[in-house]
C-alpha cells in the first residue's frame, strides 16, 4: 500500500499442505518474514498481515499469537453487509482472577471484518481505474495496480463474486481465495 491508499499486488503465494501441520505454517513464516524488494531496490518488510481464522481458528490463533510483535493477527470475515472494514480486536485468549475469567490483552487478537465493505471498496477502485471516457489510465495514476507475473487465475478468482441486493455477495466462480486475499490485505491496511 503506498501513498493515496494505492495498492499494488505485487505476489500471490499457495502454501499447498495440511493446516494442522507445523511444517505449512513454518512455510508461511518464512515467507511473512522475507523482505519484499521495491523498484528502487530497497527491502522493505510487511508492517501486518492477517490470517484467516474461519477454519481451523485455534491453528491459526497458535500461529499468530506469538507474531504479534511482527504485526500478524488473526481474522475472521462478518457478513454483517453494514460492518465496518475493520474495528477493534477481540482477545480470545482468557486468564483467570480469582473466580473471575477475562480475555488476555496479551495473548491473541482477533480482528472480525466488514467484508462486504471492502469489496464494494475494491470494486468501486478496480471500476474507476476505467476513466469516464472507457479509456484506460496510465498504471501510474490506478489506485489498484497488478504485477504482471500474476497468471490468469488469479485475477479470475479476484472476480469471482457478484453482489445481488437480495443474496448479498454470490459466489460466480468456483474459487475466490483471490478476492480473499485481498480482502484480508486491505484490513490490514487499514
Amino acid at each position: 500500500w503506498g501513498r493515496g491508499e494505492q495498492a499494488t499486488v505485487v505476489d500471490y503465494q499457495i502454501h499447498v499442505g495440511d493446516p494442522t501441520r507445523d511444517e505449512v505454517w513454518d512455510a508461511l513464516d518464512a515467507y511473512l518474514e522475507r523482505p519484499l524488494t521495491s523498484a528502487r531496490g530497497v527491502p522493505m518488510r510487511l508492517s501486518a498481515s492477517l490470517v484467516d481464522a474461519g477454519y481451523l481458528p485455534t491453528a491459526v490463533l497458535k500461529f499468530t499469537r506469538p507474531r504479534r510483535a511482527r504485526g500478524v493477527y488473526a481474522s475472521r470475515g462478518s457478513h454483517v453487509a453494514t460492518k465496518d472494514p475493520i474495528g477493534r480486536p477481540s482477545y480470545p485468549d482468557a486468564k483467570r482472577r480469582g473466580r473471575r475469567v477475562q480475555p488476555d490483552r496479551r495473548g491473541a487478537e482477533l480482528y472480525l471484518l466488514g467484508v462486504s465493505r471492502i469489496k464494494e471498496w475494491l470494486f468501486e477502485q478496480i471500476r474507476a481505474d476505467v476513466g469516464d471516457d472507457g479509456e484506460v489510465v496510465p498504471p501510474s495514476k490506478r489506485h489498484i495496480r497488478f504485477s504482471a507475473a500474476l497468471p490468469d487465475e488469479y485475477f479470475r478468482q479476484l472476480a469471482a463474486e457478484k453482489f445481488d441486493p437480495k443474496d448479498g455477495w454470490v459466489l460466480q466462480y468456483e474459487r475466490n481465495e483471490a478476492l480473499d486475499t485481498f480482502v484480508g490485505a486491505r484490513a490490514a491496511a487499514l
